[in-house]
């Protein structure tokens, strides 16, 4: 039996969300902290980065090493307190 199969097998949940994630275009939101919401794009490209979104606006933020790739709105005390 595949690796693959296997992982299904044992996951069935984790997959079937993976993959309506990836047909439905939406951001698994990982966390959420003072207002502040975490979320990837599962198919999004390299390098591997997290993006952040408030009322303000959105930034993104590469993961090694942790620095800032683009904002767009969001105030510098919330960059600091996402980084």
């Amino acid at each position: 039996m595949s690796y693959l199969l296997s992982a299904f097998l044992k996951f069935p949940i984790t997959f079937i969300f993976i993959y309506l994630c990836d047909k439905l275009k939406k951001m698994p939101e990982i966390f959420r902290f003072f207002g502040i919401r975490f979320f990837y794009f599962s198919n999004d490209h390299l390098p591997i980065h997290v993006h952040i979104k408030n009322a303000d606006g959105t930034a993104k933020f590469n993961i090694d090493p942790v620095e800032l790739i683009e904002n767009k709105g969001v105030k510098k005390k919330d960059l600091l307190l996402a980084v």
